[in-house]
């Protein structure tokens, strides 16, 4: 029985992705960023024409604990008169994008409006403003497809 153990805990942490310690983030335009470490770019994301990741700056985007994963605010699609905000997380190994419409079909947590945070700990839990956590699910329950932008309508 520990030989099994032991063996599933091998195949589990041969197959995550290595993220360095010193994982941070590079802000490339109101657009883009990407998530940088031990000298060289791990993944680079870009949000659709008429999108725009807000959070930038001392507030945001923010690295999971477990450096697997970023929150960030998203405000868009731009339109007159409706400017929406809503969150995004990235994957930072391939940096695709989840919006929060998305959360519980690709990360099994539940969407809100509300500001979300990450709470501290090892994982990748969101903590909501009602005080409730959620662990992210890592690997996502299906693989996260990539963003496919439409043109905005203005």
């Amino acid at each position: 029985m520990a030989r099994r153990f032991a063996l599933v805990n091998a195949v589990a942490l041969c197959g995550a992705s290595f993220i360095p310690s010193d994982a941070r983030i590079a802000v490339q335009t109101e657009r883009s960023f990407s998530v940088e470490g031990d000298g060289v770019t791990l993944s680079t994301t870009t949000i659709c024409p008429g999108y725009a990741f807000v959070q930038i700056g001392p507030g945001g985007p923010q690295l999971s604990p477990d450096l697997h994963w970023v929150l960030v605010d998203v405000l868009g699609p731009f339109e007159p008169g409706n400017v929406a905000r809503t969150h995004a997380i990235v994957h930072v190994s391939d940096g695709t994008i989840v919006l929060a419409p998305n959360f519980p079909e690709y990360l099994g947590v539940p969407t809100s409006l509300l500001p979300l945070a990450w709470a501290s700990g090892e994982r990748a839990v969101l903590r909501y403003n009602d005080g409730k956590t959620e662990p992210v699910r890592d690997p996502p329950i299906k693989a996260i497809p990539a963003l496919r932008c439409t043109t905005p309508a203005f």
